[in-house]
C-alpha cells in the first residue's frame, strides 16, 4: 500500500526558482524592501519566499498551476 501524500506537497506543483547577485547585502536588501511590500494577487494559487544570503537574492515561487508563472 503506498503512502499518501499530506494534499499540501500536491497542491504546489509548480515551482521556480533564482538568485541574483547584488554583490552587497545593502544592495539586496533594498530590492529586498521594495519587493516585499507587494502582496500575492492570488495567495491561493501561488506562494512566494524571498530572501538575502550573501549580498544574494534568493526568490522561490511556488503555484498550484503553471499558468500563473506566465
Amino acid at each position: 500500500m503506498a503512502a499518501a501524500l499530506p494534499s499540501d506537497a500536491l497542491q504546489w506543483e509548480f515551482s521556480c526558482d533564482f538568485e541574483v547577485d547584488y554583490e552587497s547585502n545593502e544592495n539586496a536588501s533594498i530590492v529586498y524592501a521594495a519587493l516585499a511590500v507587494d502582496k500575492e494577487l492570488q495567495p491561493d494559487k501561488v506562494k512566494r519566499q524571498i530572501s538575502v544570503v550573501n549580498g544574494k537574492l534568493l526568490v522561490q515561487y511556488k503555484a498550484v498551476e503553471a499558468q500563473v508563472f506566465s
